[in-house]
């Protein structure tokens, strides 16, 4: 018997680990770490920018509320160290339209300066909730460019620069244009934007659908699998216990029949 609860516990156990595996695996999938390019870093000061990074190099757009950005420096004086009273590094988000955002100008253009939580002589970590504060705004699908830049005096030079926890798409968004003078055109035009929003609606519900039905099914699976398997074991674990090693055969028999054969015997 207790042979028997340790193979089932041993099944569940293997179970267990293979199910938050898949979990871990479905998790992950679709999100990376991402390591910028800085050769073309410069040295700058005075609010200058050491490194530019374009919107088709890098969309800030994919990065998620567990986003870190890395960013490693050096001085072009190391002596500047010495009298640094806060971040010689920072980070700016610049956007050339986006007029809804609070910080716009009169032209819609943005410049986000964002300050490290975390910074020390050589490193500054810039986390996902400093990105939202200087921006304004959850929604950095607008950005243009990410720059690193030197809010100070002091001279350094971007070397390298990792942004963790990336989706490996930005979310999809929705232009709108401004639509025909003439009526018909415009009626026309609407009818055709809504069937075409609903076709893509329905087709990004569908693979939505795909993608996140395909694990639950493999879960569901496994544990079936492993429900049968543990039945499987039980009822041969039951057949064993209720059976006895019959020496004068040399055969496992029933032993309730043993019991009757030699109850039978002793009457005799």
């Amino acid at each position: 018997m207790k042979s028997m609860k340790k193979v089932i516990s041993s099944v569940f156990l293997c179970a267990l680990m293979a199910v938050m595996g898949i979990f871990s695996l479905t998790a992950s999938a679709d999100v990376s770490d991402v390591k910028i390019d800085c050769k073309d870093a410069k040295t700058a000061s005075t609010w200058g920018k050491s490194l530019s990074i374009a919107k088709d190099k890098f969309d800030v757009a994919r990065i998620t509320d567990k986003t870190q950005i890395v960013v490693t420096f050096e001085y072009k004086d190391k002596k500047q160290a010495e009298n640094v009273t806060s971040s010689p590094i920072g980070l700016a988000l610049q956007c050339y339209n986006n007029p809804d955002n609070a910080l716009a100008d009169d032209k819609g253009a943005v410049w986000a300066e964002v300050t490290p939580t975390t910074y020390d002589e050589n490193s500054a970590i810039f986390y996902y909730q400093d990105l939202v504060k200087a921006y304004t705004s959850k929604d950095f699908s607008t950005v243009d460019y990410l720059h690193v830049i030197a809010p100070s005096n002091v001279a350094i030079k971007c070397k390298s620069l990792t942004i963790t926890d990336c989706n490996d798409k930005a979310p999809e968004t929705t232009t709108t244009t401004e639509a025909p003078k003439d009526e018909s055109v415009s009626e026309t035009t609407a009818e055709t934007t809504a069937a075409t929003t609903t076709v893509a609606t329905t087709v990004s519900a569908a693979e939505k659908s795909d993608s996140s039905s395909s694990p639950i099914f493999l879960i569901v699976g496994i544990i079936a699998g492993v429900a049968i398997a543990v039945i499987v074991i039980v009822v041969i674990m039951n057949k064993k216990s209720s059976e006895a090693f019959d020496v004068s055969t040399g055969k496992f028999v029933d032993k309730k029949n043993l019991f009757d054969e030699n109850k039978d015997e002793d009457k005799k």
